[in-house]
């Protein structure tokens, strides 16, 4: 389902040409969960992007779905996201002009999918939010906004759910609750999940672990 080969990544600075990821190689089955660990910094995000086609490697492929990356332009990128891949923000990324519901509601709109409200409301019913569909980010917790950022992932029935650091901004019963959501949510649309994370225990429910460490990647023994 994702297939990363040898993925290099380089930033030039004005002085300096900064390497953030060395060699890297990752393949994930179909509905496998995967966690990545690794310290702040260590070039996490970076890689997640680069599985979504957010960003480009400066050398190496990405797959998803069996589809090369590299050879698509960004319209053509940002189509395959739209109906195939799912992407939790570590920030949420909500829009702050548009309620909960439009919010949710935007990745179908942009697809034309004339059942994007209908859709909408169904995912923010299964996370609870059912209540606060005209409530604007600003109106709502940080665990609220982070349940719309997960309904807003699974409206599109991704067979792909990336996530970065989902539990990050959030306190330790909150990301409890959310963590048991976003499993539950992934095991009942046999969704194929990736998650970069510093918590252990969050790790420890995927059913493979890899540390992202130096710009490369090792898979981490129990």
């Amino acid at each position: 389902m994702i297939e990363a080969k040898h993925i290099k990544k380089q930033v030039k600075t004005e002085e300096q040409t900064l390497t953030i990821l060395e060699d890297v190689s990752l393949f994930v089955q179909a509905q496998q969960t995967v966690a990545i660990l690794g310290a702040s910094g260590c070039g996490k995000s970076t890689f997640l992007a680069i599985l979504a086609g957010l960003d480009n490697p400066t050398k190496g492929e990405v797959y998803l779905d069996q589809v090369l990356l590299n050879e698509l332009s960004q319209d053509q990128k940002a189509l395959l996201r739209a109906k195939l891949l799912g992407f939790i923000f570590q920030d949420f990324q909500l829009i702050a002009s548009f309620t909960a519901l439009e919010n949710v509601m935007l990745p179908l709109e942009l697809v034309g999918n004339k059942a994007a409200k209908e859709q909408a409301s169904y995912w923010l019913e299964q996370v609870g939010l059912s209540h606060r569909l005209k409530h604007y980010p600003k109106q709502l917790s940080g665990g609220e906004q982070q349940r719309v950022a997960i309904a807003r992932s699974f409206i599109n029935q991704p067979k792909i759910l990336l996530a970065d650091e989902p539990t990050g901004n959030l306190d330790q019963a909150t990301g409890h609750k959310m963590i048991e959501l976003l499993f539950e949510l992934n095991q009942t649309q046999a969704t194929t999940l990736v998650l970069v994370t510093h918590d252990q225990a969050l790790a420890q429910q995927c059913q493979q672990r890899y540390r992202l460490e130096h710009g490369t990647l090792q898979i981490q023994d129990d």
